[in-house]
């Protein structure tokens, strides 16, 4: 990979393509300098931080359910699933139902559809 680039003589450090943590979370750089009879060495770790960079998505694209009438109240229904590929909260999902009902509940964290009449 062709990420990092020194310059020998300055020691100028220069990161050549941006990061994506979705690919690669962290580096382990080896630098060395050399006096013209005496090198010493370094190790340097990079952890890459995320952005918010992903769009969250659904597991399915439609869903078609059928119920029956009369259900009781808090009736499960169906567990709605997403994902979002981003690292912990960049990657923490909320659910809510466009427009709200009032027969209808989605749990905010978990996707759950119940009943609520």
């Amino acid at each position: 990979e062709n990420i990092f680039s020194i310059n020998s003589t300055s020691g100028d450090f220069w990161i050549l393509k941006s990061f994506d943590r979705e690919i690669k979370s962290n580096y382990s750089l080896f630098i060395c300098v050399f006096d013209g009879i005496y090198q010493t060495c370094s190790s340097i770790y990079l952890n890459i931080l995320d952005e918010n960079d992903n769009i969250c998505k659904f597991n399915s694209s439609s869903i078609t359910l059928t119920i029956n009438e009369n259900l009781p109240l808090n009736t499960n229904l169906i567990q709605i699933q997403a994902y979002d590929p981003d690292y912990k909260q960049n990657g923490t999902l909320q659910y809510k139902l466009s427009p709200k009902t009032s027969y209808l509940n989605i749990n905010l964290t978990t996707g759950l559809i119940q009943t609520t009449i």
